[in-house]
């Protein structure tokens, strides 16, 4: 026996056909418009957060903000305005060089600057002169103690103490010495002083006080920012 089917009834299913899955689809492109992240809003909302992470150095009240290719820092007003001086030797090796203020005294009771001054070397440094002391940077092993490094520098006998510090994310030497100086009748001295190996580029650097100013000195150095740069 011969079945036939009703073209009506083909027709209808395959009209039952397209409607489901004109609407399937319909749908699955609406819910996908509706959950998409909003890629252009993100990376605002990215970038903002970015700038509120910034932060930007601001000196205290009455204090000035220095800048120079290789460091800046915050000094105070009553210091006088910086003087930065080249002090290499023609007849030495490597370079040395000095920054101080235009206010400095040394003071009669510390034999020490009453500003504070700062000394950066390159690594190769060696002065002209055969009695101008240099500081041995190499000596300064920050996996010794505090009471060893202060031996290999030679302060164990300058009633020196130590403290391991950070320096603008450098590693670096707090050190206060207070003892007596026959030689060259310096007298008592009492002064403060910060030790900075490969501070920047190819330079150790090196800042000294007055103990009694110490606390300028301390702020000075709590700001300071090297830039990765030969002079």
């Amino acid at each position: 026996m011969e079945y036939k089917t009703n073209p009506w009834t083909i027709g209808l299913a395959v009209i039952v056909t397209v409607v489901v899955v004109g609407g399937g689809i319909f749908l699955w492109q609406n819910r996908n418009a509706e959950t998409a992240p909003d890629i252009t809003s993100t990376r605002v909302v990215s970038e903002k957060t970015v700038e509120r992470t910034e932060t930007k150095v601001e000196c205290p009240q009455n204090w000035t903000m220095y800048e120079s290719q290789n460091l800046s820092f915050c000094y105070n007003n009553s210091w006088g305005t910086p003087k930065f001086t080249d002090e290499t030797h023609k007849d030495g090796i490597g370079k040395l060089f000095k920054i101080g203020f235009a206010n400095e005294k040394y003071t009669s009771v510390d034999n020490a600057p009453s500003t504070p001054q700062l000394w950066w070397e390159t690594k190769d440094f060696a002065p002209a002169a055969a009695d101008y002391s240099t500081t041995c940077f190499e000596c300064i092993n920050f996996n010794q103690s505090e009471s060893e490094i202060i031996k290999a520098l030679g302060y164990e006998n300058k009633n020196a103490t130590a403290q391991k510090v950070s320096v603008n994310g450098k590693n670096a030497l707090r050190v206060k010495t207070d003892y007596f100086e026959k030689m060259f009748d310096q007298g008592q001295i009492s002064r403060l002083e910060y030790f900075v190996p490969n501070a920047f580029g190819d330079y150790h650097l090196q800042a000294v006080v007055s103990y009694s100013k110490a606390d300028g000195l301390d702020t000075l150095m709590k700001d300071i920012s090297f830039k990765e740069q030969k002079n």
